[in-house]
């Protein structure tokens, strides 16, 4: 019976070992993903400042080619590195002005329709991922409506955010050893990740 008694005391212990170090775990990754949200937080709302200005630029508000060069190439290298590219659209959706010549498989692939609905509707809006599986970079679109002194919506304004740059953005995240930060939007398409993203950004989680 004092045998028994033992390897059940035993038997007792290792469990609440295990629980604890299973909630450890929880309270590890639960601060790990409010940092996580907390970085991307700051990178994108950096983002959205930049745009906001942009957007009120008398240029932006032309819908000119000028703006190209006076407002939206300025816009690229800020931000932590992450903006790819940066372009201005009339109310059609239809591209007036690009920072630098977009990617015909990446930014090229940015839908005029979708870029139409955020004129259409007022508000700033986040596109799905654009850019092919097979391709070396992906980019989310951040748009923002732009408006004439007069409050009159006369196109839209998007920054295309690099998805596999943000990589160097979570470099700067201290992760326990052999941790990875995978981040998918709501169909489960990885949009970001801390360790080779060039391998993972663009595609499903499920298989």
């Amino acid at each position: 019976m004092l045998i028994l008694a033992v390897v059940a005391a035993l038997f007792y212990a290792s469990r609440l070992t295990y629980h604890e170090q299973v909630a450890l775990l929880q309270d590890e990754a639960l601060a790990m993903t409010s940092t996580v949200v907390a970085y991307l937080e700051r990178t994108l709302v950096s983002a959205d400042d930049v745009a906001a200005m942009a957007a009120r630029h008398p240029l932006a508000q032309q819908l000119g080619p000028r703006a190209a060069t006076e407002v939206l190439e300025p816009l690229l290298g800020r931000s932590n590195q992450v903006l790819r590219n940066a372009v201005i659209a009339d109310l059609t959706g239809q591209p007036v002005a690009w920072a630098r010549p977009p990617a015909p498989t990446i930014e090229g692939q940015v839908s005029a329709t979708w870029l139409a609905a955020v004129a259409s509707s007022g508000k700033p809006a986040i596109s799905p991922v654009v850019g092919g599986v097979d391709q070396a970079a992906h980019v989310v679109l951040m748009a923002y409506p732009v408006v004439d002194p007069n409050q009159k919506t006369v196109g839209v304004l998007a920054l295309a955010v690099h998805l596999e740059a943000l990589e160097k953005v979570f470099a700067n995240i201290p992760l326990p050893p052999d941790s990875v930060i995978t981040v998918t939007d709501e169909q489960s398409v990885v949009v970001a990740r801390s360790l080779d993203s060039a391998r993972y950004v663009g595609r499903s989680t499920e298989g």
